[in-house]
């Protein structure tokens, strides 16, 4: 006879036994639930009734009324799987409070257990039931009665068969609970104290026996057993499997527990950010010839008369003569006629106009851009090469054109946001597809140059030279140019506006001025390098210990410098492009001299924004007018100034390479970096030299990756917990970049404001596995057992987790 298949979970062991009886002995088992009701905050159901009646539930075949001697056996328990926790349920019947039934943690779902009712209780009373939650250490916490209706099964098996069939399947059961319990051990989320003690040992992580406390004044080390809940959140970020990608950091830094978060069970208060958007070169070419100027102009006469678009009317013999196939010719004179629609050609650019074929690209494409969003008018064309132009036009690969009004934007995005409900069947639907991808600012201030036009028609380059020039190439050029005098070679990296001062100095410096709006309201910025310099000289002031600007300057973070006149001197040695003079507004400089909070927090704001803006280094200059009143300079550098070094930035923001691209005979330089050099030939050489430049604008350079968390701090556990994740997850040969979390990110208390962690504090936290590696005893020096400090040496790329020693953090 074949038994039927059980259709209950196989916890309830004596149903699975039951199917297996013959038929006479199926019927005897009765079984039937018992309802619960969630009311006014409690779970009540009622016992069975009298013994022996009721309709036959059993899981056999059996049908119709049946009768079983003996009292019911009321079995309760789970409905689903049970963790880690313990379940409590009490039984009041009567007024009477039975003695708690306990489920162990890992019960599985069904697996009943008899409540101790006694010997004699009422059939048909009603009775209450109660569960709660237990911790290991046995903190009860009660379930409000929904959630326990929800959870707890309540039957009634009667008859002494039955009871004999529970009895002998209750230890399957118990069986089973226990190999849960095991197989739970082997997890992160349910080991305890051996058992995480054993995974830890797979690691090479032991448990910690001492406690760090690292506040601003120092360090303290104390013994104290790590917990099990501290253990397995410096577990997890050990284990999960480290994809070394932004999508993979990501979600170790700010996924879930259960979806691989690593630190999920810090309770980091906001997601972190990672960035790796690296600063681009820029690049910037010029003709050389060392032997004469008639060689020079040969070279540039023939790129000419073989490389560049002549859009006018004298470019057709130029065209004509071309030895091309019969498509290149076409399509240049396809280009041709665009450029002549779309663009007028004015100014140094109305004689004899050419240009590289990706510049004339890119023009042609901003045109059918600016038709197809109602702007009928020509654009304006104002130069384009030059052979006296100068590194920025000789070759045709950059332009000046009159820049896109305000009005003229904000319409633009307008139609942008808004397009016409049919498209017009004139437009390319190359133009549709880059028009749809468009997304202009929602203030239309915050790209006057209109770069979320002109960047995706093709223009690497958008740099505005003045309030009516826009200077632009399909290269990324920026502000880079190459000045030459005789035979030596100049580069600089101009910024907006401003051909004088280095990108970085120049556009950080408004960039911070801007959002340091109203406080800094009047500052000055002094535009004549020479002239700012003669006045530091004479109304330059040396300040005393007990000068109320000493503390003042070094609580906003920056040095007191006792007298500055040695390194006033030294400015002159300097590029005048990477270091510019400002001036604070009268009041505020005032305030700051006399120790006021107020003004100090303001000071301290600025060095801040000037700090995220990747400006190097700052000297604060006390000035004392003969017979007025004193104010305060600050010298602000994109490179190390002198006495002050790199104060605010470690890192360099700026730097030249340079390169030789001879087309004939042979050139030399005598600097391959920096941003000079001499260029010479001695065959009467001729070629063209390119200079690279950095500009240190955004978060990272190549190969790094920087992480920060904008809406939120840590305190010292957390950031512990952070380091030893990124140690352990970035890729080989790329850089970690950690100095937005250790300047303003870590609270070491008292209070909660983040402190600045200075490169001793940025290296106190504790390795979470110390015994790796055999460099391991040499590379770190414990001060106490557990206490890892000093510089990682492993045979690898360095990375800026730890700052080197005398370095800022």
């Amino acid at each position: 006879m074949t038994a039927p298949t059980p259709v209950e979970t196989p916890a309830a062991a004596h149903r699975a036994m039951a199917d297996h009886l013959p038929a006479p002995l199926r019927a005897a088992v009765r079984e039937e639930p018992v309802p619960l009701t969630a009311a006014d905050g409690r779970l009540t159901g009622r016992l069975p009734g009298t013994p022996g009646t009721g309709p036959a539930t059993g899981t056999g075949s059996a049908t119709g009324p049946a009768t079983a001697p003996g009292r019911p056996l009321v079995l309760a328990g789970p409905g689903r799987d049970l963790a880690e926790r313990a379940l409590r349920l009490t039984a009041t019947v009567a007024g009477t409070a039975l003695p708690p039934l306990l489920l162990a943690p890992y019960t599985e779902a069904d697996a009943l257990r008899p409540l101790p009712l006694g010997a004699a209780w009422p059939p048909g009373a009603p009775f209450e039931l109660a569960a709660a939650w237990l911790d290991g250490d046995g903190t009860a916490h009660p379930l409000p009665a929904a959630e326990a209706a929800d959870l707890l099964r309540v039957r009634s098996l009667t008859g002494t068969t039955a009871r004999l069939l529970y009895v002998l399947g209750a230890p399957k059961a118990e069986i089973r609970r226990t190999a849960r319990q095991i197989a739970a051990s082997r997890t992160l989320a349910a080991a305890h104290s051996g058992a995480l003690d054993e995974l830890g040992a797979e690691l090479g992580a032991p448990r910690f026996a001492e406690r760090l406390t690292v506040r601003p004044d120092g360090a303290a080390v104390e013994p104290a057993r790590e917990s099990d809940e501290e253990y397995r959140a410096r577990l997890a970020v050990l284990r999960p499997w480290a994809v070394p990608s932004p999508q993979g950091l990501a979600g170790l830094l700010n996924g879930a527990a259960g979806e691989g978060g690593a630190l999920a069970r810090f309770a980091v208060p906001a997601p972190f950010g990672v960035e790796d958007s690296a600063n681009g070169l820029a690049m910037a070419f010029r003709v050389v010839a060392p032997g004469g100027e008639a060689d020079r102009l040969a070279v540039l006469d023939r790129i000419r008369a073989v490389h560049l678009v002549l859009p006018g009317p004298d470019g057709d013999a130029v065209h004509a003569d071309r030895p091309q196939s019969a498509d290149r010719r076409a399509r240049d004179a396809q280009l041709r006629a665009a450029l002549r629609a779309g663009w007028s050609f004015a100014d140094r650019a109305a004689v004899r106009p050419a240009l590289a074929r990706g510049l004339a690209a890119a023009l042609v494409r901003l045109a059918a851009c600016r038709r197809a969003l109602g702007l009928a008018a020509p654009g304006g064309v104002l130069r384009v090469q030059d052979p006296a132009g100068g590194s920025r036009y000789e070759l045709g690969v950059g332009a000046d054109l009159t820049p896109l009004t305000a009005a003229e934007l904000t319409a633009l995005a307008a139609r942008v946001r808004k397009p016409g409900p049919n498209p017009d069947p004139a437009v390319a639907p190359e133009i549709r597809a880059l028009i749809a991808e468009l997304r202009p600012p929602a203030d239309p201030a915050d790209d006057p140059d209109g770069r979320w036009l002109l960047t995706p028609c093709g223009l690497a380059t958008v740099h505005r030279l003045a309030e009516d020039r826009l200077f632009v190439s399909h290269l990324p050029l920026h502000g880079m140019a190459v000045d030459l005098d005789a035979d030596l070679l100049r580069a600089r990296y101009a910024a907006r506006q401003d051909e004088r001062t280095h990108a970085v100095l120049g556009d950080g410096l408004a960039a911070a001025l801007r959002a340091w709006a109203p406080d800094g309201a009047g500052t000055v910025v002094l535009a004549d390098r020479a002239a700012a310099v003669q006045r530091l000289r004479t109304e330059a002031q040396q300040l005393g210990a007990a000068d109320p600007a000493v503390a003042a300057f070094r609580a906003a973070g920056l040095p007191a410098v006792a007298n500055p006149l040695p390194a006033v001197e030294q400015l002159s040695a300097l590029p005048a492009e990477l270091y510019t003079v400002i001036t604070l507004p009268g009041q505020l400089g005032t305030d700051l001299l006399a120790g006021r909070a107020e003004a100090v927090a303001k000071l301290r704001r600025l060095v801040g924004l000037l700090r995220d803006q990747w400006l190097v280094s700052a000297l604060p200059v006390v000035l004392a007018p003969a017979g007025g009143v004193r104010a305060l300079a600050l010298v602000l550098g994109a490179a190390p100034l002198p006495q002050v070094g790199t104060n605010l930035n470690r890192r360099r923001a700026v730097g030249f390479r340079w390169q030789t691209v001879p087309l004939r005979g042979s050139l030399t330089l005598s600097a391959t970096t920096g941003p000079g050099t001499a260029v010479r030939t001695a065959d009467g050489g001729v070629g063209v030299v390119v200079a690279l430049g950095y500009a240190r604008r955004r978060r990272t350079d190549p190969y790094e990756f920087s992480v920060d968390l904008p809406g939120g701090t840590l305190d010292h556990r957390q950031y512990e917990a952070l380091m030893n994740l990124l140690d352990r997850v970035h890729p080989a040969g790329i850089a970690v970049d950690t100095s937005p979390i250790r300047r303003a990110r870590v609270v070491l208390g008292p209070g909660p404001d983040p402190t600045p962690l200075s490169p001793e504090q940025s290296r106190l936290y504790r390795d979470y596995r110390p015994g790796r590696g055999r460099l391991a005893d040499r590379v770190f020096k414990p001060i106490t057992a557990g206490l890892q400090v000093g510089v990682r040496a492993t045979v690898r790329v360095d990375t800026y987790l730890k700052p080197r020693q005398g370095e800022k953090p």
